[in-house]
């Protein structure tokens, strides 16, 4: 992230100002670990390609599900793909309190109606109370094929990882976090 200040100090220059990048790590470290600690139910984290936010991410996660007793008992990252139902499939494996769950760079989630349905479910309910209750309701046998339950609770805690956030998404969906999480369940950050 960069700011710049477009103030002319008399001779045409302009000024630009970086932030510390310790600062900005130190920051993505701590909205990860809320998150893996269940602190907010979700993390949306947006900044260009290559600087490492899988990778810090991984460490992270491995880190508070190794040394610390509070929050991720376990983690698992999913990325490139996903289909509505396999993405239903996915958070019904990551459901337990306790896991985090890193969607990182997955398309197909932000340009479908149906999975930002699942995600809105997973991330803050359906006004049932506390419960985070995610359904897919369809007469397909395809969630008896695959041994899945037509809803359950998701207790566990959402981190996506974007480079861009993609085009083409439904109309009337807002990424941000007041459209996603409500505002005091899950901090955008930008690195």
């Amino acid at each position: 992230m960069s700011t710049r200040d477009d103030t002319d100090d008399g001779i045409g220059a302009q000024t630009s100002q970086e932030p510390d990048l310790d600062d900005v790590y130190a920051e993505f470290d701590a909205y990860i670990r809320m998150t893996s600690r269940a602190e907010q139910t979700g993390l949306i984290v947006r900044s260009r390609p290559g600087i490492g936010k899988s990778h810090r991410a991984d460490e992270i996660l491995e880190d508070e599900r190794d040394n610390h007793d509070e929050g991720c008992d376990e983690y698992s990252f999913t990325s490139s793909y996903s289909s509505p139902l396999a993405l239903y499939h996915t958070l019904f494996r990551a459901s337990n309190e306790g896991h985090t769950l890193v969607l990182d760079d997955v398309t197909g989630i932000t340009n479908d109606k149906r999975s930002a349905a699942l995600l809105k479910a997973a991330l803050e309910g359906q006004g049932r109370g506390d419960d985070r209750i995610v359904e897919w309701q369809s007469a397909s046998s395809a969630l008896e094929e695959r041994g899945l339950p037509q809803a359950f609770s998701f207790d566990g805690t959402l981190i996506f990882l974007f480079n861009e956030i993609p085009s083409g998404r439904p109309t009337g969906t807002q990424w941000s976090h007041d459209a996603w999480c409500g505002t005091s369940t899950c901090p955008t950050t930008t690195a």
